[in-house]
């Protein structure tokens, strides 16, 4: 029997959700049956895995030049002749990777892994709508999660492409003893794990941190994550502004951060639009308690007080007080590490795969009629 060839198409290998899904994905697929690739732009400095044998990288070339660009892909694409082409993100490299592989005739599968939901965010809205177009030229839309609260334009097409959704693996994580890592004289510890990024809406927390010093709390939050360097610097500045600099701590991207889990209290994610982030599932999984802002994404996975706090509105002071309300209800953190915990089980990395793996032979099948 042949195998399965799948070319992914993605901007990276590193960092972001999606760069370790796409990774891992294609390195644990069944090798007897299916052969699996990667084209990218660049390797970045945390991939998965030290192997690049299965890896091909194009140069970015000039931001504008586009044609020349869209040739790369083209020439890549052409050569390799995979049987599918799994497009992933962002949209310079899977819009035209989607486009070329309806033209050369190759199946093509479209990863959606991001609310396209308006969030404020002008930028993100025209990006977002930009990504519809890989989902027209897709022969399947396969979301990491549910749907139902999407564009009705999103909605329509994924109906119609017989959409399937595949919950995201998880990583393998490693818990150090919580007397091991305990420090002397700890404040209320708080973590926030993402992209430094507008949608991230960390202003809002960075507001709440400062409401809670004012009120005589003793707290440190501890944030993981790097971004644009620009908006990093504003961030800086507003954390000056609001005078919590001896509060906030940026310890950069950091993938062991789960590390400080045990002598801290939380995770913190008052995102203003998600798909389903790795973070939120890798704490569920550790018993970490999630306080999540009120997005598509807590609706559809997380219940209120039962696996997770959510925050209804983007106010500083109710996220504030939230916080506190979690540390001072020892029995509603217990409960929610419990069902946490066993909700996780469902995201797991074989589930992932196996999945992927029937997805893939289907559409396979339906090509050869």
């Amino acid at each position: 029997m042949k195998k399965i060839y799948v070319l992914n198409v993605i901007g990276g290998l590193s960092k972001g959700g999606a760069e370790y899904q796409c990774s891992l994905l294609s390195n644990r697929l069944n090798e007897m049956q299916i052969k699996s690739k990667i084209m990218c732009f660049y390797k970045g400095p945390s991939p998965l895995f030290e192997s690049l044998d299965n890896t091909i990288f194009i140069s970015r070339g000039n931001k504008w030049n586009f044609f020349s660009l869209f040739n790369r892909i083209y020439s890549v694409i052409k050569l390799e002749n995979p049987d599918i082409l799994h497009v992933w993100l962002p949209e310079i490299i899977s819009v035209p990777a989607a486009m070329i592989g309806r033209f050369l005739g190759i199946p093509v599968i479209a990863s959606h892994r991001n609310s396209t939901r308006f969030s404020g965010d002008v930028f993100k809205y025209i990006r977002d709508r930009m990504r519809f177009i890989q989902y027209i030229f897709a022969t399947k839309i396969i979301s990491n999660f549910y749907i139902n609260e999407e564009p009705l334009f999103l909605r329509v097409l994924f109906n119609q492409k017989k959409g399937e959704v595949i919950f995201n693996g998880l990583k393998e994580l490693i818990l150090v003893n919580e007397r091991e890592h305990k420090i002397s004289d700890e404040p209320l510890s708080l973590l926030y794990v993402a992209r430094l990024a507008p949608e991230k809406n960390l202003p809002l927390l960075l507001r709440s941190i400062a409401i809670l010093k004012n009120k005589n709390h003793s707290i440190r939050l501890r944030i993981f994550g790097d971004g644009d360097p620009a908006y990093k610097s504003n961030l800086k500045e507003l954390i000056n502004d609001l005078d919590i600099s001896e509060q906030v701590e940026f310890l950069g991207y950091d993938k062991n951060w789960h590390f400080l889990a045990p002598s801290s209290l939380c995770l913190l994610l008052p995102s203003k639009s998600e798909g389903t982030a790795n973070v939120v599932i890798e704490s569920l999984k550790i018993g970490l308690p999630v306080i999540i802002s009120n997005i598509p994404m807590s609706r559809s996975i997380l219940k209120h007080e039962v696996n997770a706090l959510i925050v209804e509105r983007s106010d500083p002071l109710e996220w504030a007080e939230k916080i506190i309300y979690l540390s001072k209800n020892k029995t509603l953190v217990n409960q929610i590490k419990r069902n946490g915990i066993e909700y996780s089980k469902q995201f797991t990395n074989d589930k992932m795969v196996a999945k992927y793996e029937k997805t893939y032979r289907q559409i396979i099948k339906q090509t050869n009629r």
